[in-house]
C-alpha cells in the first residue's frame, strides 16, 4: 500500500485548512489574534484560533479579509500607517454587532491596503466614522434612494425638487415595503442622515413643499467606491 503524500493539492484542502494556511502567511490575521491576549496562539494552536474566531466579531472580519485575497508583507504590516489603519478599523469592528457592517469595514480596510483609495489614515478614519455612525437600515435606505435617482435622471430645465417629486412617492412605498420604514417616519430618518454628508435635505420655499425631500451628495459615490460597490449592494 502506497504511503499518502505529505503534500496536498490546493483542491484537496478544506476551507478551514486553507484558512489556517492563510493565517500562517498573513501578518494581518496574526494582528487580529493579538487583539485577544488571553488566547495565546502558542497555547491554543491555529485551529483553536479559528474556533475562537467563530464566536467573535473579528472572525467575520478575518473571513471577509481572506476572501479579498490581499497580500501584505511583514515589512508593510510593521509600518506606522498600516498599524494605525488596522487599529482604527478593528476598534470599530469590535463595537459592531452586525456582520454585514463588519464585512463592509473589511472592504474599507482592504481598499486602504490596496492603495489609491485613501491619501492618509485620517481619510480612512473619516469613512470608518461615517459607516460606524449609520445603521445598516439607514445605509440600505440610501442605496434605495440611489436606485431611484439612477432611474430618474434630471432633465433639462428641471431642478432637484422637481426631479425628486417624480419618484418620491414610489421611493416612499419601496422604503416601507423593502425596509419596513413607515411613511410617517421616513422624513425624520432622512433628516438624521444629513449628519453623514452623504445625503442633504432640499431647502427653500416651493409652493407646498414642506422640506421632506432631498438627494444624495457626490460624497456618496466615493463612499460606495471605498466600500466596494459590488459588496455594498449585495
Amino acid at each position: 500500500m502506497e504511503e499518502e503524500s505529505e503534500f496536498l493539492e490546493p483542491s484537496d484542502l478544506t476551507l478551514l485548512e486553507r484558512s489556517v494556511l492563510a493565517y500562517q502567511r498573513s501578518p494581518v490575521l496574526r494582528m487580529i489574534v493579538k487583539l485577544y491576549p488571553p488566547l495565546a496562539v502558542a497555547e491554543a494552536g491555529v485551529l483553536g484560533v479559528y474556533e475562537y474566531f467563530r464566536n467573535r466579531r473579528m472572525h467575520v472580519f478575518a473571513e471577509e479579509y481572506l476572501r479579498l485575497n490581499l497580500q501584505v508583507s511583514e515589512e508593510q504590516a510593521r509600518e506606522r500607517n498600516f498599524v494605525d489603519a488596522f487599529t482604527a478599523t478593528a476598534k470599530r469592528v469590535l463595537n459592531t454587532s452586525q456582520d454585514e457592517k463588519i464585512r463592509l469595514f473589511a472592504h474599507v480596510f482592504g481598499n486602504f491596503v490596496k492603495g489609491g483609495a485613501f491619501d492618509s489614515v485620517d481619510a480612512l478614519e473619516e469613512v470608518l466614522s461615517v459607516l460606524d455612525d449609520m445603521s445598516m437600515r439607514e445605509f440600505q435606505l440610501l442605496l434605495l434612494l440611489r436606485r431611484h435617482e439612477e432611474m430618474n435622471e434630471r432633465v433639462a430645465g428641471e431642478n432637484r425638487l422637481q426631479r425628486a417629486n417624480r419618484f418620491w412617492q414610489q421611493f416612499t412605498t419601496d422604503a416601507e415595503n423593502e425596509l419596513n420604514v413607515p411613511p410617517q417616519e421616513l422624513p425624520g430618518m432622512l433628516e438624521r442622515l444629513n449628519r453623514t454628508g452623504l445625503y442633504t435635505t432640499l431647502i427653500g420655499a416651493y409652493l407646498d413643499y414642506v422640506g421632506d425631500r432631498g438627494h444624495l451628495t457626490p460624497i456618496f459615490d466615493r463612499f460606495l467606491m471605498v466600500l466596494d460597490q459590488q459588496s455594498a449592494k449585495r
